[in-house]
């Protein structure tokens, strides 16, 4: 069987893509959306977390950033989202919806016998703000919003300078 695999001269197994539209969608009228996302370079590695806020038409409302020296990536996915929700409370950016790419911090959230004191700490959050829904969304949308929020707050900082 290796040897198939591994010869040229075999007809290699056809693979079937599906193509999905990939863009983002603004939140409800009346409603805020929250993206967060968090990562690592290397796991355990330097990292970092970011977030942007927008409003029912779309418009930026808000954004965050923080470098952790060494974690790791779920550690950074639960900490975008703890530090998200905790702006989005101390500002009233109510109703809230969501958004991440991190399928396992949803899991976490979701998975009741977990109990670790961040994902308590995000879950108590997301309890004072009504339950807001946590949606997964792939990671080619919420990364370009993520570094269009970057360059809009770079040039903002070059015109302070």
């Amino acid at each position: 069987m290796e040897y198939k695999l591994l010869d040229t001269n075999q007809k290699r197994p056809s693979i079937i893509r599906d193509t999905i539209l990939i863009k983002w969608k603004r939140p409800e009228p009346n409603t805020y959306k929250l993206n967060v996302d968090g990562s690592c370079f290397g796991n355990p590695g330097k990292g970092g977390i970011g977030g942007i806020i927008r409003s029912g038409n779309g418009e930026w409302v808000f954004g965050y950033n923080m470098s952790i020296s060494h974690a790791t990536n779920i550690y950074m996915e639960i900490l975008a989202l703890l530090n998200g929700l905790k702006l989005a409370m101390e500002n009233n950016y109510l109703p809230l919806t969501i958004e991440t790419d991190c399928k396992e911090l949803i899991n976490l959230i979701d998975n009741k016998n977990c109990s670790y004191n961040l994902i308590d700490d995000c879950r108590c959050l997301l309890s004072r703000a009504g339950d807001p829904p946590l949606q997964h969304v792939y990671r080619e949308r919420l990364t370009r919003r993520l570094i269009q929020w970057r360059r809009m707050e770079a040039a903002y900082q070059s015109l302070e300078a």
